[in-house]
């Protein structure tokens, strides 16, 4: 099922196709948001049809789609109605490191929220005083 859900993706945006979902003149689908961006397709150059790929539409709204936070360990499977609204409001979803925006200080560190009291300990070791046990 995960191979069948990675065609769902995108070719331009990476993001799962929803209706509608265009063609071009060689078969290639894209996303609503990508097409109406581009006037060639990026796969091969060619022009876009008026028509829409409704076998595609049909099948993506009957699956289940991972959460963009599965690499965080999120395992929920969501119909494209719920998805959006669920990345939101993920538990797992990617938090930046505090300390950036509140000392300005440079780090790359992302994670679930359930992290960040961990992340904070381990790196910051001359301010380990500010986060408490």
């Amino acid at each position: 099922m995960r191979d069948i859900v990675e065609e769902l993706e995108c070719p331009v945006c990476h993001e799962y196709m929803t209706p509608p979902i265009s063609l071009c003149m060689s078969g290639h689908s894209i996303c609503k948001t990508c097409r109406r961006q581009l006037k060639k397709c990026q796969m091969c150059t060619k022009k876009f049809t008026k028509y829409r790929n409704l076998a595609l539409e049909k099948i993506v709204v009957k699956l289940k789609y991972p959460c963009k936070y599965e690499y965080l360990g999120c395992t929920g499977l969501f119909g494209l109605d719920c998805l959006a609204s669920h990345q939101e409001n993920c538990p797992r979803r990617a938090h930046r490191c505090p300390y950036v925006a509140e000392y300005g200080i440079t780090c790359a560190w992302e994670g679930p929220e359930d992290a960040i009291r961990h992340h904070l300990k381990t790196s910051y070791h001359l301010v380990k005083w500010i986060v408490k046990s």
